[in-house]
């Protein structure tokens, strides 16, 4: 059944909490969640996907850490700007404008990346090393041929998933596309697909998939092994691999049997316990 698109108001009031703070980057309305106290950790969500994604791991990470967690543009309740156009060195420059906006203009920052936001998170890091502290990749995108590493898988060639196009956030698909992505099927429950579900249908946020599927994300993994930073890699067993520690030269790597493309979800506590290890 096509789904109509709900509206921004009604999604805000859904999932803001006493947390949520907005603050006007390029005339993008940003949703953002600043919490904990000590050095700053960066959080980047998939595409598709929201801040939200991280609430699992919030009670470990914020005993820590000061963890700053925002909705990418075009996606969550950030929507994009008209002019923003999905571009990879577009989501670079907003990270650099949002991690300024929160006071992060001068010192270092760890970043954490899932997905596309791991995408996002390893070319940030090859672009501005001097400000990246330790670097985190969980089943991060980046190679032109794995692009399909996403909850809602794209590609260049093949647009997104025929599922999403037909269904257009049909409760059945969302619950299909979990189970056919993640090894840990005892977290799909109706709460999670629901908040999939809403920030999927959130005003704006299918354009905003499918603007990225064509958007220019610039090839630049010849140029990893410059990454001179510690990094962390964790990968779920049931993801196809992409051999992210061949390519960088300062890297741990942890594999977790059985699970999939949300660790943070699957397995919050040992993924909070190797995040933390490893950043300390």
């Amino acid at each position: 059944m096509f789904k109509l698109d709900l509206p921004l108001d009604s999604i805000k009031q859904k999932y803001t909490d006493d947390n949520s703070k907005f603050v006007t980057i390029d005339k993008m309305n940003v949703h953002y969640k600043e919490e904990g106290e000590g050095e700053p950790l960066v959080l980047l969500h998939d595409a598709g996907l929201s801040l939200q994604i991280w609430n699992n791991l919030m009670p470990f990470l914020t005993k820590h850490y000061r963890v700053i967690r925002f909705d990418l543009p075009g996606f969550g309740l950030t929507a994009a700007s008209k002019r923003f156009d999905y571009s990879m060195d577009k989501y670079i420059y907003f990270v650099k404008k949002m991690t300024a906006a929160v006071g992060l203009s001068l010192g270092k920052f760890s970043i954490l990346g899932a997905g596309f936001g791991g995408h996002i998170a390893w070319q940030y890091t090859l672009l501005h090393q001097h400000r990246i502290e330790k670097l985190i990749l969980i089943n991060a995108q980046g190679y032109a041929s794995k692009n399909s590493l996403s909850l809602f898988q794209f590609d260049k060639k093949n647009g997104l998933s025929k599922g999403l196009m037909r269904w257009r956030g049909n409760t059945w698909m969302v619950n299909k596309l979990l189970r056919k992505q993640v090894g840990n099927e005892s977290i799909i429950n109706d709460q999670l697909i629901r908040e999939i579900q809403d920030i999927l249908l959130c005003k704006g946020n299918r354009k905003s998939l499918i603007r990225l599927s064509k958007a220019a994300l610039k090839d630049r993994k010849h140029r990893m092994p410059e990454i001179k930073t510690s990094t962390l890699v964790i990968w779920g067993s049931k993801v196809e691999k992409v051999n992210f520690e061949k390519d960088l030269p300062n890297v741990e790597f942890k594999k977790y049997e059985g699970i999939g493309l949300l660790p943070m979800i699957e397995n919050a506590k040992q993924t909070a316990e190797d995040i933390i290890q490893f950043l300390s």
